[in-house]
């Protein structure tokens, strides 16, 4: 019991000469002086700009800090005093010019009795010209003036960094129109619009969300893809189709539309129009051994002005009594002159195009301004099987130069 009581003094004296020898051996390494650190700077942030840059940070730990210095570079450095209040500090401090590209920071607090704190780091970038030359504006994906008198914009998918869109146009008494469109947007309508006239779009952007400048793409002026003008020119156009004359019941002729004798085979001499399930309907048909339509025309004949229009057909959005059914041919069509040409002499007119199995259909042509234009139709339903159409609306849209 003895020896082990002595064994057990002996390690305890041996672990205490171990430990003293080695706190006097770190207190020789440091002059026998515990180092103190002034408190160092707490959430710093890192906000990119043109050409600039702003960091900001809190002090937070030691009231004692006079200065922060920020070191980057290879020899560059600001110091920034500080007076402390009793409560966190928060500083900001921007480094202007700072050409484009990236950095890396070094920031060390220093305080009243002169330590120093540990260095804290934050790297980032600033953008410039290089960064604005990639810069594209956001894709316009169409551009119309609607009915209305309003410019309709549609915008395709914006680039992640765009946070807008700056438009300014002409209203229709000679003022200016702006409008900011924020982020993704698709649809925007520009009130009043000025026909025939030219509007202007440029695309902002913030390379990242900490960004404190704004970025633009060079800016675009460009004109409306398509004006409506149909009520201009064209009368008796869409649902519910006015009746020139009819049977009382269902069939009849449209008002202000010329049809030719060989479309006339519903209810007596009646063609064009149809009231089935009472829409009041633009429309032929032919069914199952029926008389057939040979060489069925039905058109508008206007003068307009010099340039380019597009003629559009709509047939409806699926309901069962609209649409198209057959493919016997059946043509949109536009014409010099005061008539349309025969189905088999298509290639005459100024602009055609086949709208079997399509509810949609348009055609571009141009106008001299002189001579008088038609626009309509023409089938050839000669063949047994089923044939019709029932249109929507009929559209003209002048195309803007």
């Amino acid at each position: 019991m003895k020896k082990l009581t002595l064994s057990i003094f002996a390690l305890a004296a041996a672990l205490a000469w171990a430990g003293c020898s080695k706190i006097d051996d770190y207190k020789e390494f440091t002059t026998g002086k515990i180092r103190k650190y002034a408190g160092k700077v707490d959430s710093l942030k890192l906000f990119p700009g043109k050409d600039r840059l702003v960091l900001s940070w809190l002090l937070i730990a030691d009231p004692n800090v006079n200065k922060v210095i920020v070191k980057w570079g290879d020899a560059d450095s600001v110091t920034v005093p500080v007076a402390r209040t009793n409560k966190p500090d928060s500083i900001a401090h921007e480094f202007s010019p700072l050409p484009e590209g990236p950095y890396n920071f070094t920031v060390i607090t220093t305080n009243s009795f002169g330590e120093r704190s540990v260095p804290v780091y934050i790297s980032g970038k600033t953008y410039g010209q290089n960064y604005t030359n990639t810069l594209l504006n956001r894709p316009l994906d169409d551009a119309y003036l609607a009915e209305s008198g309003h410019a309709n914009l549609k915008w395709g998918a914006p680039e992640e960094t765009c946070i807008g869109v700056n438009i300014t146009w002409t209203k229709n008494d000679g003022s200016k129109g702006n409008r900011y469109v924020k982020g993704a947007t698709a649809d925007v309508v520009l009130e009043d619009y000025k026909p025939g006239s030219a509007f202007t779009y440029q695309t902002l952007f913030k390379p990242e969300p900490l960004a404190i400048d704004t970025f633009y793409a060079a800016s675009v002026t460009t004109v409306l893809k398509r004006e409506w003008v149909t009520s201009k020119y064209l009368k008796n156009y869409r649902l519910p189709f006015a009746i020139g004359t009819w049977d009382g019941s269902r069939w009849g002729i449209p008002a202000h539309w010329n049809v030719s004798a060989s479309a006339k085979t519903r209810g007596g001499g009646f063609g064009g129009f149809d009231n089935l399930n009472g829409a009041a309907t633009f429309g032929f048909e032919k069914w199952e051994g029926e008389t057939a339509i040979k060489n069925g025309k039905a058109w508008q004949t206007v003068t307009l002005p010099a340039g380019t229009y597009e003629l559009a057909l709509h047939l409806g959005n699926g309901e069962w009594w609209l649409g198209t059914r057959g493919n016997e041919p059946r043509y949109l069509a536009a014409a010099t002159g005061n008539a349309l040409p025969d189905y088999n002499a298509m290639n005459t007119a100024l602009a055609y195009k086949s709208f079997v199995d399509q509810t949609r259909a348009s055609i571009r042509f141009t106008s001299d301004g002189i001579n008088p234009v038609s626009l309509g139709f023409v089938m050839n339903w000669e063949v047994w099987d089923a044939q019709f159409f029932r249109a929507q609306e009929i559209i003209l849209y002048k195309i803007p130069q």
